[in-house]
């Protein structure tokens, strides 16, 4: 059985770089990360400022990446949009030694972690920066492929 749901969307976007949406009864506003945008496709993930944005099916919380660490770049950047108070997991493994970490929205930041089950709960709303790469501590450089799986909730 199919529902239909009619729901009515306003947009606004303030001369200060900031989208806001209103959707029913709640309003949220997260920054534009303007920088982000105008990367060029194939520098996308290269940088903080240039990460790979992670988008969620529409009705999940939850995204599964597959990307590959080489000599350049030897870090990967991802960014995803969320809440203050949701609580994120951060899942990840490779065939060789790993590490991430995460760069909220006011530039502090939580990491790095291990590979299973590393859950934080969102200190502000706003747009946070995910990034994994080798773990140079554990001896020689490793490049290859990974997944890491995200969840916010």
């Amino acid at each position: 059985m199919m529902h239909k749901i009619n729901l009515k969307l306003i947009l606004t976007v303030s001369l200060i770089g900031v989208i806001t949406f209103s959707l029913k009864n709640a309003t949220y506003s997260y920054p534009l990360n303007s920088i982000a945008q105008n990367c060029p496709n194939a520098q996308r993930g290269t940088s903080q400022n240039c990460p790979l944005p992670i988008n969620f099916s529409q009705g999940s919380y939850g995204a599964l990446i597959n990307d590959h660490l080489s000599a350049t770049p030897q870090m990967r950047y991802y960014s995803l949009s969320a809440r203050s108070g949701q609580r994120l997991t951060l899942s990840f493994a490779g065939a060789g030694p790993l590490r991430a970490g995460i760069t909220f929205p006011n530039n502090s930041g939580d990491g790095p972690f291990s590979g299973d089950g590393n859950t934080i709960e969102l200190p502000q709303t706003g747009t946070y920066i995910i990034y994994i790469g080798q773990n140079t501590m554990s001896g020689q450089p490793w490049r290859g492929n990974f997944t890491m799986a995200v969840i916010v909730k």
